[in-house]
């Protein structure tokens, strides 16, 4: 998770950033990125948060979703290495096409926020958390849905090939922390 005030790619596993204290959410919250822009647009609306600042926020929480695209590719490797058969091949593909329409969708409401440090149009901002907030819900179903499948998937492999993949999504999801 990045902390999208200061632009902290490890903030921290608290609730709130290591570097600058800004509320990131609870762990065991599904609206990290979305309650961090709502909390942040608020600031900007309180003028606590200024156009260059939230122009900046804007910028890592793309960066934020650029980093979460680029690790969906080990992860489909890792699929098709697996040997599934194809009924749970399209079972795991529909939860990963969620995820990235929730990107797609993530990206267009920051998008629409964006018009707004050019336009100060309130209606920017209603559009761009709207957007953001069916990204989140996108994001959610997946987590709900690939946990289900998982369940399911996990009683065709061995003991072996579960260790396996999880030693590989260990090593895959190692890749893209960033080094301190």
């Amino acid at each position: 998770m990045w902390c999208l005030r200061c632009g902290t790619r490890d903030p921290g596993s608290m609730e709130v950033c290591t570097k600058c204290s800004n509320e990131l959410a609870p762990q065991d919250n599904k609206t990290g990125y979305f309650s961090q822009m709502m909390r942040l647009t608020g600031q900007l609306l309180n003028g606590t948060y200024t156009l260059e600042e939230y122009e900046k926020t804007i910028q890592w929480a793309t960066e934020a979703m650029d980093d979460m695209s680029k690790g969906l590719e080990p992860m489909e490797m890792q699929m098709k290495s697996m040997g599934l058969n194809e009924m749970a091949m399209n079972m795991m593909n529909r939860p990963l096409s969620s995820f990235k329409e929730g990107i797609k969708t993530f990206h267009e409401g920051l998008e629409q926020l964006r018009f707004y440090v050019y336009e100060q149009n309130q209606g920017h901002l209603r559009n761009g958390l709207m957007l953001l907030e069916k990204a989140n819900n996108l994001f959610n179903y997946t987590a709900d849905t690939a946990n289900y499948i998982i369940k399911d998937i996990k009683k065709e492999l061995t003991e072996d090939q579960i260790a396996q993949v999880e030693k590989d999504v260990q090593n895959s999801s190692a890749k893209f922390k960033p080094k301190k």
